[in-house]
């Protein structure tokens, strides 16, 4: 299997809520990228997709040949996303934003970085300053990816996209660090492995 696609509403009687349980449990379990799209979407050719990292993932390891495929054949700009904590990057997260830049040499991408509180008010500040397409991330445990989803809706901080989702599966390291200091501090909490979001 190359690619699940999937269709979502969301929760039944949530207007806020993008995905429901059963989306939630599949990125979860799929080992191959899964492509979420909300229900009023309607199609266009994608031009800019927005990739969301902490740079904390061995992309080495990872699957983004579809990522590169998707820029090459839609001739599309990638946006790289990194969050802004006031710390600085490790010497691991250097090298994998490195490894990103020559990976992507060939294909037209950029290097953001933004001052934000959370990932997802990062992700939704970019979407609201910029035309983005469809959204990138790597599902690592460990990671914040996986912080995003198993949380209380009373506890959500608006992580809300109108756009597809593509979702690419776990297969490498990941790491939460930067120089020892973990950057998840924003999402970390004892969720219930069957909240919704």
């Amino acid at each position: 299997m190359d690619l699940v696609v999937m269709g979502t509403k969301g929760a039944t009687g949530a207007k806020e809520i993008l995905f429901g349980s059963n989306t939630v449990y599949a990125m979860q379990k799929v080992t191959c990228p899964l492509l979420a799209i909300p229900s009023q979407y309607v199609y266009k050719t994608p031009k800019t997709l927005l990739f969301p990292s902490d740079f904390g993932t061995d992309f080495s390891k990872n699957p983004l040949q579809i990522v590169r495929e998707i820029l090459h054949q839609k001739t599309c700009r990638l946006d790289i996303l990194n969050v802004d904590f006031g710390i600085s990057l490790s010497e691991f997260q250097m090298q994998q934003k490195c490894f990103l830049r020559e990976y992507f040499k060939a294909e037209d991408f950029r290097f953001h970085s933004i001052s934000e509180k959370s990932v997802p008010e990062a992700v939704n500040k970019f979407q609201e300053d910029h035309l983005v397409d469809l959204l990138v991330m790597v599902n690592n445990k460990h990671s914040f990816f996986e912080n995003l989803f198993f949380r209380p809706v009373v506890n959500q901080i608006g992580f809300h996209i109108k756009i597809p989702f593509l979702v690419l599966p776990p297969t490498g390291k990941a790491t939460t660090a930067h120089n020892g200091v973990d950057t998840n501090q924003n999402f970390h909490s004892s969720y219930p492995k069957d909240s919704i979001i």
